[in-house]
């Protein structure tokens, strides 16, 4: 019995499909001629007349383009901006609790140290505390640092600020060396091209 309803439902879609694939060639077939106006058919060299248009509007704007990079690639290395590294070191008998960089009055970077990164430093690790970019000109550098010693076997914690103004004409390194002097410490900024 299914067998049978099955072969019966499959000729009836046989039958409808055959007859939609009639109307839909049909209907393309006398179609054809009312889209097949002369004008409006592209040929060969119409098309080969279209790529090389494109194909040369395309070389103009990669043309400017590539000028354009070229212009501000220049204009930022050249003439407007440096790059700078402010890298910390540090001796032993004392931990850096923080270190924060401004120029002229901005921040600029800072961080806060833990006891690996003062291990590291205390074993003669340098930090680099900043990597990047400043105009070409003079610059006020301000290093605010918060730092702790012991004293009369008490943590004592004090901070401190070192300015120096330098000029950044040329890619620049700038180190922050503490070193402890005495009861306290000695800050150290300097400048190496």
């Amino acid at each position: 019995m299914w067998y049978r309803l099955r072969n019966e439902m499959h000729l009836h879609t046989g039958h409808a499909m055959k007859y939609f694939n009639f109307f839909v060639f049909f209907f393309f077939i006398l179609t054809i001629p009312l889209y097949a106006d002369e004008s409006k058919v592209t040929n060969e060299s119409s098309v080969k007349e279209l790529a090389n248009e494109l194909y040369k509007n395309y070389e103009t704007v990669d043309k400017e383009l590539n000028e354009l990079k070229r212009a501000a690639e220049e204009t930022q290395s050249s003439s407007l901006m440096a790059p700078i590294v402010i890298s910390v070191k540090k001796g032993k008998g004392f931990r850096l609790i923080s270190v924060n960089v401004e120029d002229e009055g901005k921040p600029i970077w800072g961080h806060i140290y833990n006891d690996v990164e003062n291990n590291a430093l205390d074993f003669g690790g340098r930090h680099e505390l900043y990597r990047g970019v400043v105009t070409r000109s003079k610059h006020g550098f301000s290093i605010y640092f918060q730092y702790q010693l012991q004293e009369d076997k008490k943590d004592i914690t004090r901070s401190g600020v070192m300015r120096g103004i330098f000029d950044i004409s040329t890619p620049s390194y700038l180190e922050v060396l503490f070193k402890k002097d005495g009861k306290d410490i000695k800050v150290d900024l300097r400048k190496h091209e």
